[in-house]
Order: C-alpha cells, then sequence, then structure tokens
C-alpha cells in the first residue's frame, strides 16, 4: 500500500508541472477533452483483458456515472483549466487541503471516529506544506485567484470522488472501479468532444505538448487513479488523502534534483513537519 501511495505522489508531482506546460500550449478545454476520451479508450482495453465478468453490476452503474462525472469533466477539467492560470506551487497549496476535506466529511457521514491524533497529523502536514512553499517563494509564484478557485473546485470533487471510491474499489476492485468511473466520464464528454477540441491547435502542438498529454492520460489518470483506489480499498480515506501532502515536498526535491536549486533551511523544516504529519495519521 505504502509503495502505490509514493509512485502515486511521484506521478502527482509530475501533473502540476506537465498540465501547467501543456496549457501553456493548448486550450484546456481541448486538454480535458482529449485526456478524457483517450482515458476511456485506455481504460476500456485494459478491463477486457481482466478475469471475470466485463459489464459492472446494475446496481453500481448511477454511481460510477455520477461519481465518474466528478472524476473526469469537474475534477479534471477545473483543476486543468485553474492550472492554466495559477502556479504548480498554488496548485498543491489547494491539494494540500484534500485530507482535511476528506476526514471532515468521514467524521460527517460518521464513517471514522474522532481522532485527536489524526487531526494533529492532518494540521501538522499541512503546517509544513506552507512552510515548504513560503520557502520556494511562494509569493512570487503567486497565480491568479480565479486560478487558485478552479483548483480548489477540482479539490472539492477529489474529496467527494475519494469518500465514494472507497466503497467502489473494496466492491469492484481498484481497476474497475477507476476504469468504470473514467470510462463514463469520457463517455460525457464525447458528444461535446469535437466542438471542444481545436483540431488546428493539436496539429501545430510541439512533440513536448503531446508528450504532457499522453503522461495525463497514461499517468495521472489511468496509473495514478488506479493507485489511489488499490490504497482506499485497503485503508481509510482519511489516511490515504493525507499523502497529497506529499506532493509539494516532492516537487521541491524534483526542483533540488533536476533544476540545482539549493535546499535551504525552510524546505528541511516543512518536509520535516510534512513527514512527521503523514506518520501521525498512519499510527
Amino acid at each position: 500500500m505504502l509503495a502505490a501511495l509514493l509512485t502515486q505522489t511521484a506521478i502527482a508531482v509530475g501533473t502540476y508541472l506537465v498540465a501547467k506546460r501543456v496549457t501553456l500550449e493548448l486550450p484546456p478545454l481541448t486538454v480535458i477533452a482529449v485526456r478524457s476520451v483517450c482515458s476511456a479508450v485506455v481504460l476500456l482495453g485494459l478491463m477486457a483483458l481482466l478475469p471475470g465478468p466485463f459489464w459492472p453490476p446494475r446496481r453500481v452503474v448511477l454511481p460510477l456515472m455520477v461519481f465518474g462525472f466528478l472524476a473526469g469533466p469537474v475534477n479534471q477539467g477545473t483543476f486543468l483549466y485553474g492550472m492554466s492560470t495559477t502556479s504548480p506551487a498554488h496548485g498543491s497549496l489547494m491539494y494540500a487541503l484534500t485530507p482535511a476535506g476528506v476526514y471532515l466529511a468521514s467524521l460527517v457521514l460518521r464513517r471514522e471516529r474522532w481522532s485527536s491524533r489524526r487531526v494533529l497529523g492532518i494540521v501538522v502536514a499541512f503546517t509544513g506544506v506552507v512552510v515548504l512553499l513560503l520557502g520556494r517563494g511562494l509569493a512570487q509564484a503567486r497565480g491568479s485567484a480565479a486560478g487558485d478557485l478552479w483548483v480548489l473546485a477540482a479539490v472539492c470533487a477529489w474529496v467527494v470522488v475519494t469518500l465514494e471510491g472507497k466503497r467502489l474499489s473494496t466492491e469492484l476492485g481498484p481497476l474497475k472501479a477507476t476504469g468504470w468511473m473514467l470510462v463514463f466520464a469520457g463517455l460525457q464528454v464525447l458528444p461535446a468532444a469535437p466542438f471542444l477540441i481545436s483540431f488546428d491547435a493539436l496539429r501545430g502542438a510541439s512533440s513536448v505538448a503531446l508528450a504532457g498529454i499522453a503522461y495525463l492520460v497514461l499517468l495521472s489518470s489511468v496509473a495514478s487513479y488506479v493507485l489511489w483506489n488499490f490504497a482506499l480499498s485497503r485503508v481509510d480515506a482519511s489516511r490515504v488523502s493525507v499523502f497529497a501532502n506529499l506532493q509539494p515536498l516532492g516537487t521541491a526535491l524534483a526542483a533540488w534534483a533536476v533544476f540545482g536549486e539549493q535546499p535551504t533551511s525552510m524546505l528541511a523544516l516543512g518536509g520535516a513537519l510534512v513527514l512527521l504529519g503523514v506518520r501521525l495519521t498512519q499510527a
């Protein structure tokens, strides 16, 4: 389970950077439509290879359609639209609110019990994220308020998908739960796709932008969602969601390793707080 979440975190770190790069060159609506439809095609192919019944049970079709809409058009759409105007740092800060949202919703729905240790872990991890991003010049990396709000809307949708994804993943298995949610998401986008996609922009896109779309489809959608739902099928949603706080730390470490950004004391302090917060929630 830990290996799955760490791999998912690494993919998510790249997603912020890739989404920003792709939407600098291609219209966000084009990226949203291509990502949704292509993800559905890939997952249909994968599920066709699985043993057992291909079609989901009738009783879960409606939930799959609803949460597919939230996971695809709503979550991916608002995220990509927001990332076209805000910064990767701000995007990761918004997603660091995911654990608090998931835990509060779980308490309201009585799916988890109050735990002072878990609340402390969420607060400590989020504090670490803020310290990390301040240390990397968050104020200088400011994005538009509208972009931040779009990403925050994506976070709200992701909180709901995380909560319900646990139930569906436990019943159907991580791959089929992910697969059918995103297949229904792709089907919902498909009728509008010819009107959303700028084919001229796609034809003129650079190889870097096209590779970025492939990353968003194969890794950010297919692999990342399957890994997330795999973890949800095994532990509480709040324990899984707190790993979202590792994403800003991963981004900072990637910048150090790849771009040669010098580590600072705030990086060390923020990283230590994030890791401590994650550890507290897992106990």
